[in-house]
């Protein structure tokens, strides 16, 4: 491939990435259009997927509910949340309800 000339003296290394950067626009258009039209079969199976996905999510959310109080001793041994535990707590306990609501969201939305 040539190399395009910007100023006299200097050359554009750019120009094999337009190329990349086209291929991978195509490619993403591709997948847009298909994957954005869900008709029948593909709506279904979506559906599906979202619903395994949701299950997933409430599960590791309740994981994280069930292992705070195991983890959190390990975690005031490091001099940096030592500080702060009941911070460090409070943000575990939001993260576990943000997965328990995203994932029972995902649920709903998707159910049957």
């Amino acid at each position: 491939m040539p190399l395009v000339s910007i100023r006299p003296g200097l050359t554009n290394c750019l120009t094999p990435w337009k190329s990349i950067q086209m291929s991978l626009m195509n490619s993403l258009d591709g997948l847009t259009n298909n994957s954005m039209n869900y008709k029948g079969e593909d709506r279904m199976e979506r559906r599906k997927i979202q619903l395994v996905w949701g299950a997933l999510l409430v599960m590791a959310g309740l994981g994280v509910f069930y292992r705070i109080p195991q983890v959190m001793p390990k975690v005031e041994t490091i001099t940096l949340f030592a500080q702060a535990p009941g911070v460090v707590k409070f943000c575990f306990y939001v993260l576990g309800f943000l997965l328990v609501y995203g994932g029972g969201k995902k649920i709903y939305d998707n159910r049957g």
